[in-house]
């Protein structure tokens, strides 16, 4: 007993309820504190998703299939269906131009709705416009990854400085097809024109097709044609010079053709 009190340091006595009462006090320090864990300041969490809408979008893989913007909205849908709660995504669609669909949000039904209106535009795309935009919008918003969704119909190389990482998924192409690629007329030495018309199809189309040219809404003349293995052809027709008129060509595929919006051509 005399050592114990004239020891000046002593262990406590093992107390269970003095231990729950430290490590409640300890509970409300902390709680106090208001500690956190400092995290990447939402930057994972933002995401930006490109979608491809132009011509070639509008093409199907197969008799009675899906477009690929069909395609691509799909995987977006999924996409979408998947979000967690703190994740928001930005929907901008492109062809000639780029345009945002819905702002960061993580509201699905707003975002399904911004995803369904976006519609095939039958224009060439320009991924370089899709990109400067997201470019000016990670000035205000903060993201590290951008989701682009396209079938490729596009240039390989983009002149832009990027400041996030691009994560391309692309959507497989379309089908067969073939179509109009070039149109131009000459003058001919008796005053007449010379139509030149050239007409392309993709390595896997197999088949015949007829090219009509109209003049004001009348048909002037037809020739059937067959291409195989990528194979072009070029068709002259011959229309009168004795008044100004407007053309239009017209090809028929006898077959599957997976884009119909190549099939017309006017002058």
């Amino acid at each position: 007993s005399d050592q114990r009190v004239n020891s000046p340091f002593q262990r406590f006595k093992r107390n269970i309820l003095l231990l729950l009462q430290i490590l409640i006090l300890i509970a409300v320090a902390l709680a106090a504190m208001q500690p956190f864990w400092r995290g990447r300041e939402g930057r994972a969490q933002r995401m930006p998703v490109l979608i491809d809408c132009s011509a070639s979008m509008g093409a199907l893989d197969k008799a009675g299939g899906v477009t690929r913007l069909d395609a691509a909205k799909e995987r977006v849908r999924r996409q979408i269906d998947g979000m967690l709660p703190d994740q928001e995504l930005c929907l901008i669609s492109f062809s000639a131009t780029a345009r945002k669909r819905a702002g960061f949000t993580n509201d699905k039904r707003l975002l399904r709705a911004a995803l369904d209106e976006i519609q095939v535009d039958d224009v060439p795309a320009d991924v370089e416009d899709a990109l400067r935009l997201t470019q000016a919008l990670a000035r205000t918003a903060s993201f590290d990854e951008v989701l682009l969704l396209s079938d490729g119909n596009f240039p390989v190389r983009a002149q832009i400085e990027l400041s996030f990482k691009l994560n391309y998924q692309q959507i497989p192409i379309g089908g067969p097809n073939m179509g109009i690629t070039a149109m131009n007329a000459r003058r001919a030495t008796d005053g007449s024109w010379d139509v030149f018309i050239g007409v392309d199809g993709s390595k896997d189309v197999e088949g015949g097709a007829t090219l009509e040219l109209y003049r004001d809404g009348e048909r002037v003349d037809s020739q059937s044609l067959t291409l195989s293995g990528g194979r072009s052809e070029r068709v002259l027709f011959r229309v009168g010079g004795d008044r100004a008129s407007s053309l239009r060509a017209k090809l028929a595929p006898d077959g599957f053709d997976s884009l119909a919006c190549d099939n017309t051509a006017l002058l």
